[in-house]
């Protein structure tokens, strides 16, 4: 019997499992409000921006083009008076 017990070991191990949960990953299907509410905030704020900046630059090439065209009515107008005079 002796040698029975001296082959045991002296210490004993025990393990313990806690229940562990392991969180629940969230669907895309739960985002797709919060989604569709992002899609529309940021293409609706790139369709105003868009917008603004077509006025803009709209007014400024309008400023450029009739400088333009009032120069080439002042060389019209000089082309004109110089053949009348001749």
């Amino acid at each position: 019997m002796e040698k029975l017990f001296s082959q045991t070991p002296s210490r004993r191990c025990y393990t313990i499992k806690l229940p562990y949960d392991e969180p629940v990953k969230p669907r895309i299907s739960q985002f797709s409000h919060a989604l569709y509410n992002t899609l529309m905030i940021s293409l609706s704020t790139f369709f105003l921006l868009n917008i603004w900046y077509n006025k803009l630059e709209y007014k400024e090439v309008e400023a450029n083009l009739k400088l333009k065209s009032q120069e080439l009515e002042s060389r019209i107008q000089a082309i004109v008076t110089r053949r009348k005079k001749s």
